[in-house]
């Protein structure tokens, strides 16, 4: 496994547990199609979330959501298209309103992850 791999699973991992501790429901990791990935996709009452996690470990260029570019809006659109298409069976998952969530991680080379800071930013602009 490759460390930026690495990154990516501890990033996901951290936000996985962030968002089960705030009442979500994990339903999907690393979901993957042609064409695009999401990182989480999660559920709240009314919401089917999709998740962007974005792991930084210095932030004194710019902010991690924006390396959400117009190329990575396109794959997440896409693969939350094919992940409702997939469940269009599904009344409850399709009776949920689709929503794009980012979750920053900042965690230094000298954190642990417990000591990571953690912003959800919800609803994000995906025009």
């Amino acid at each position: 496994m490759t460390g930026k791999r690495r990154t990516g699973d501890i990033g996901e991992a951290l936000a996985a547990t962030f968002l089960e501790q705030n009442g979500y429901i994990v339903l999907s990791r690393n979901f993957t199609v042609r064409g695009g990935e999401i990182d989480i996709i999660a559920q709240t009452e009314r919401y089917l979330v999709f998740v962007e996690v974005k792991l930084r470990k210095d932030t004194r260029f710019q902010a991690p959501r924006c390396a959400i570019d117009e190329k990575k809006k396109r794959h997440l659109i896409t693969a939350a298209e094919r992940f409702l298409y997939q469940k269009s069976d599904d009344i409850h998952i399709c009776s949920l309103q689709p929503r794009f969530d980012c979750i920053e991680i900042i965690l230094s080379d000298t954190q642990r992850p417990e000591q990571a800071k953690i912003t959800h930013l919800v609803n994000i602009d995906l025009n």
